[in-house]
């Protein structure tokens, strides 16, 4: 399936009626109050038509750096348990946010969509 997105198509993509393409997004974070905790963990996984993973584009799957650490709440810390390293393991968040806009380019999609 190809829609015309301007100069762009996009194939292969569940495409929603607006004709967006559809992505699973999942996060992990440092607690539950936007302002105050952050995201450390960043997954993105594009799919097709048929609702499976799209093989053209690999999954997304970034670890974040906390700017404060101290912020992450005892309740977030028992749920990510197994990310005691990205303190030290993570990526500092421009270039995880650049690698996010880079996958999303892959996907041929509008900027605004």
């Amino acid at each position: 399936m190809f829609v015309n997105k301007g100069d762009k198509a996009v194939s292969n993509c569940m495409v929603h009626w607006n004709g967006n393409c559809t992505v699973v997004i999942d996060t992990e974070t440092t607690g539950l109050e936007p302002g105050i905790h952050e995201i450390i963990q960043l997954s993105m996984i594009g799919l097709d038509s048929n609702l499976e993973i799209r093989k053209d584009i690999r999954p997304l799957n970034i670890f974040i750096k906390p700017l404060f650490p101290e912020r992450w709440t005892k309740e977030a810390r028992n749920i990510t348990e197994g990310m005691k390293n990205v303190q030290e393991l993570g990526a500092a968040p421009e270039i995880a946010l650049d690698g996010a806009f880079k996958w999303f380019d892959r996907l041929g999609l509008d900027p605004g969509r």
